[in-house]
């Protein structure tokens, strides 16, 4: 039998997810050229301006949140 996702587990889950920003191009930094950002790399802890440009262009997906209905746990 499966088990069914406790609010605790949903709200954890949506907190993980909340704020991640995943690179789906390759780049370089913006301060080390030396230094690139490949698909899949996390890169939150860009400044939200740095964030909106790297979005704009299409290098880095936004914010996603995962969220799961109540509904869907009976």
């Amino acid at each position: 039998m499966a088990k069914q996702q406790t609010s605790k587990d949903a709200a954890a889950e949506k907190s993980l997810a909340a704020g991640l920003h995943t690179v789906l191009k390759p780049f370089r930094d913006i301060d080390n050229w030396d230094v690139e950002h490949n698909p899949g790399d996390d890169v939150s802890h860009f400044p939200q301006a740095r964030l909106d440009s790297l979005i704009e262009r299409g290098l880095v997906q936004g914010e996603v949140e995962t969220e799961v209905s109540s509904d869907n746990l009976d």
